[in-house]
């Protein structure tokens, strides 16, 4: 069975920022769009998993940023999983233009029990006949953020919200990345120069919960915490700037 997803991607209006660019929520909304409907392709997706009471979660994404693809450019848009483990696996992402590699990513991903809210063996519901690749990208490791915040700098405040409410019932992973950019202005967004953003999801969030964004720096690195009830990181997002 076909390891690899490529097709034509148009970068809409809708998902580009004041500068007429991909955004970089909408970088990684790319990459887990595809990863979804790949993984229907593959006999794996949230319709395949459900009657078993399963479901993916991405554990944590890394992606890196060579060049933001522009409003209404026409992309080559890929992805492909990597062999499993027992209990997670690695999935790849690029989008090129005209051959020039624009962004890449990976996510590594688990698989849950909806009945139990336990992690499931991925040899559950894995499909046997895929012919992996071994081609790689964004091959650093994910990177390691601190979880004690505790003497951090305050952000902001934000509140769960039902547009950010996925089928896991939970707040959606990109969720998470809309709600610390839109702290952010446009101009302090520019003026980071993003390179690489790396995010962690420890702790599930849910709808009417108060979280507490917090931030910490050093030389060209933003690490940031959502802080929930009783001073829990539930995601971490490490931010590389040049």
């Amino acid at each position: 069975m076909k390891a690899l997803l490529t097709k034509n991607y148009t970068v809409p209006t809708s998902q580009c920022d004041n500068k007429g660019k991909l955004s970089f929520t909408n970088i990684f909304t790319v990459f887990i769009d595809l990863a979804c409907e790949h993984a229907e392709h593959l006999n794996m997706g949230a319709c395949d998993l459900a009657p078993k009471n399963l479901f993916w979660v991405a554990v944590k994404t890394k992606i890196k940023i060579h060049r933001r693809p522009e409003i209404l450019k026409e992309l080559e848009a890929s992805t492909w999983p990597e062999e499993p483990g027992r209990i997670r696996c690695n999935r790849y992402y690029t989008l090129k233009e005209n051959g020039e590699l624009l962004c890449e990513g990976k996510t590594e991903w688990a698989m849950i029990n909806t009945a139990t809210g336990r992690p499931a063996r991925v040899n559950e519901a894995y499909n046997q006949d895929i012919e992996h690749l071994t081609d790689t990208v964004c091959e650093e490791p994910y990177a390691k953020t601190d979880e004690d915040f505790t003497d951090c700098e305050v952000l902001a405040e934000y509140k769960v919200k039902s547009t950010d409410i996925d089928i896991g019932q939970h707040m959606n992973n990109i969720a998470y990345i809309r709600a610390l950019f839109g702290v952010f202005s446009c101009a302090e967004i520019e003026a980071l120069n993003i390179k690489e953003i790396d995010i962690s999801y420890r702790l599930q969030c849910y709808e009417g919960e108060i979280l507490t964004i917090k931030q910490r720096k050093t030389d060209n690195i933003i690490e940031i915490g959502f802080i929930k009830d009783e001073n829990k990181t539930a995601t971490t997002v490490r931010i590389k700037c040049e």
